[in-house]
């Protein structure tokens, strides 16, 4: 393709201040001179009759500010300004992505048990639910409500809106929808007897204690159960129990045997507290020098394992025997 005719002085030269319109490697130039320099200025734009067009009326706009005094010597007004980037739409990330991401931070820092008891069982909730988007949290409240009993289903709704506060403030989402939900799901109160504390009166103590006792599979745990009625300890406490933690005065619960998704571990702290203090009396002194073992622990079992699950009491032998020996007791006139 060829440029317009350039108006050029009878002595064949271009007439002051022509812009000549010219391909090279099919892209299109202004070409004109100014102050005895020669320019070269890029369209940025393909010989077609189209760029054609917009070279001559750039060309025309340089004439026209060079023979009025009007030009621009940097020439950025005649340059094509590069084109605004598309930016392209943000996605918002689904839940799972986000629960994901929020179960990687908090994992190194939570204990053991809530880990297990807490996130795996949420996690688990969440991949049942079928609602997965922000957008849907009424969905995904409306869901927890019919699918979970509501303690539950208020623990969960928590943990959710616990990750959207923690992705709000590290912008990974703009709002948290799930912020005072949990507020609308009320935990039934209930009048059963079971939520009534009933502690055992001594009679029944010792009841319970002559059962592990004369029972010639469990009597090895008796001191154990001695042990749990003196100091009114967690069995989690009494397996993390050391011999080191215990003075003369006093025993030092500040650590615990828990279970988390790789097993029982044990963890430094206790459930509600980092330790307590308790005191050592006549009876509880007299119980732990009559069963000082060679071992570390405390608590151990025949197979020198901490005491767990897998004990008389951690799988409800004591308590169905507590039990046992109550109903006996009741039915002997021994408690009204």
């Amino acid at each position: 393709m060829h440029s317009p005719e350039t108006p050029k002085t009878p002595s064949g030269k271009a007439s002051k201040g022509t812009v000549k319109v010219i391909a090279s490697h099919d892209r299109l130039q202004l070409r004109f001179r100014y102050g005895g320099e020669r320019h070269y200025l890029s369209v940025g734009l393909p010989d077609t009759p189209t760029g054609r067009m917009v070279a001559q009326q750039r060309a025309s706009q340089i004439q026209l500010d060079i023979l009025s005094g009007n030009f621009d010597t940097t020439l950025a007004k005649y340059k094509t300004a590069p084109a605004e980037p598309v930016k392209a739409k943000p996605t918002t990330p689904s839940i799972p992505d986000l629960w994901e991401k929020f179960c990687e931070v908090k994992e190194p820092v939570v204990a053991p048990g809530t880990w297990r008891n807490g996130y795996c069982v949420n996690t688990s909730h969440l991949g049942r639910c079928p609602h997965k988007q922000l957008k849907d949290a009424q969905k995904i409240f409306d869901w927890a409500m019919t699918q979970l009993n509501p303690d539950p289903a208020k623990r969960f709704i928590q943990a959710l809106s616990s990750c959207c506060r923690w992705a709000k403030r590290n912008d990974l989402i703009d709002q948290n929808p799930f912020e005072g939900l949990s507020g609308d799901i009320k935990i039934p109160k209930t009048s059963d007897d079971r939520t009534d504390i009933d502690p055992f009166t001594r009679e029944e103590r010792q009841a319970i204690i002559s059962g592990f006792e004369n029972n010639r599979y469990y009597a090895y745990y008796s001191p154990v159960v001695r042990f749990l009625f003196c100091t009114g300890c967690r069995p989690s406490e009494a397996a993390g129990l050391q011999w080191k933690h215990i003075t003369t005065d006093d025993i030092i619960f500040d650590q615990a045997v828990v279970d988390s998704v790789r097993g029982r571990v044990l963890k430094d702290g206790l459930k509600t507290q980092l330790k307590r203090k308790f005191p050592i009396n006549k009876q509880l002194r007299q119980l732990l020098t009559d069963h000082r073992p060679p071992q570390a622990k405390l608590s151990r079992s025949k197979t020198h394992a901490a005491i767990g699950r897998n004990t008389a009491w951690m799988r409800g032998k004591c308590r169905s025997t507590a039990r046992r020996m109550k109903e006996s007791m009741v039915l002997n006139g021994k408690r009204a």
